[in-house]
């Protein structure tokens, strides 16, 4: 268990055969490397070698960092969680909305009317977790892989994660965003957001390989390869999350007269796969909810993509628009 320290090593050990790189930790149970809200960041650092880990039981990196100059290679019997703290917001980030009218002359009413959705926050933006790679691959083995929040990065080389079950990458959302009507003689209208997303990164320099026994699931987050993906599981969701973009208009004609304007605009974000130079190739059925895939290889490229369950487009809506042109 390492919470909030620097566990360094240089360079692997010669002669020593339970030396696997510049930092080896080998447990029978579970290994933790984490940051709380009140330590420093956690850190396993391989400054010239690689960063070997085996456990018997799971492999936890929360809030905290792997990094190698070298390789990173991960192997857990159990599963292995590249995780970050959130708490929840409110009605658990789905949007919430209200509409009220009232009379408040005899032939004029007062109508209110929006929304709110609340993503909740980080425990510290400060300390997200990395599992990275400098010049080096990152191998990751285990029963399952869980990256939420979080990011998993070969800079110059490439990334291969086998889970025997389930393989996640999820960006996580905070922040808020609102919409506001009211209407009483004039109309008025707001809407702001502060909504952005945190990790579910999974990034290579070179190819990416992710390998599942059950599913590959993208939720909100992002799968590039600069060279080929490879994505094999009996299915792979790609899966969009809502994010927000507001337009207020308070300096046009109608605002010489009380009204003011506002739209908020929902956009599915994330569940992405991506092949930048090279080809996506996927074995076993496909359901895309508002995620995509895309490979922007001009050779001839190989994209099996079966959606048995439907597939639909990453889409915008405007989630309130309104215009006025006269008194309510």
């Amino acid at each position: 268990m390492n919470v909030g320290s620097l566990v360094q090593g240089q360079t692997q050990t010669s002669g020593d055969a339970d030396s696997k790189g510049a930092v080896t930790l080998n447990a029978s149970g579970n290994v933790l490397n984490q940051s709380t809200t009140s330590s420093k960041l956690g850190v396993l650092f391989g400054v010239n070698g690689d960063v070997v880990v085996s456990a018997g039981g799971n492999i936890t990196n929360e809030d905290a960092r792997i990094l190698s100059n070298g390789n990173v290679t991960l192997t857990a019997v159990g599963d292995v969680d590249n995780i970050i703290d959130h708490s929840s917001g409110v009605n658990g980030g789905n949007a919430v909305g209200y509409s009220n009218k009232s009379w408040r002359l005899i032939f004029v009413q007062h109508h209110e009317n929006g929304f709110t959705v609340d993503y909740g926050a980080l425990a510290d933006p400060d300390k997200l977790s990395y599992i990275t790679a400098d010049s080096g691959n990152v191998t990751i083995n285990a029963r399952n892989v869980n990256n939420v929040g979080g990011s998993i990065l070969s800079d110059n080389g490439s990334i291969s994660i086998a889970a025997a079950q389930n393989l996640l990458t999820q960006g996580v959302f905070t922040g808020q965003a609102s919409y506001h009507q009211s209407c009483f003689i004039f109309c008025r209208a707001s809407a702001s957001s502060t909504v952005q997303a945190f990790g579910g990164v999974i990034e290579a320099g070179k190819d990416t390989t992710l390998k599942a026994g059950t599913q590959i699931t993208n939720t909100g987050g992002t799968v590039v390869a600069i060279g080929n993906l490879k994505l094999d599981a009996p299915k792979t969701l790609a899966q969009g999350v809502p994010g927000y973009t507001v337009i207020n208009r308070r300096n046009d004609l109608k605002a010489w007269f009380g009204n003011t304007w506002a739209a908020i605009y929902a956009a599915d974000t994330g569940g992405m796969f991506t092949g930048e130079t090279g080809q996506v190739e996927l074995t076993g059925e496909a359901d895309i909810d508002g995620g995509s895939n895309r490979s922007t290889s001009s050779s001839a490229g190989i994209l099996n993509l079966l959606c048995v369950h439907g597939c639909r487009a990453k889409r915008q809506r405007a989630t309130f628009l309104r215009t006025f042109a006269g008194c309510i």
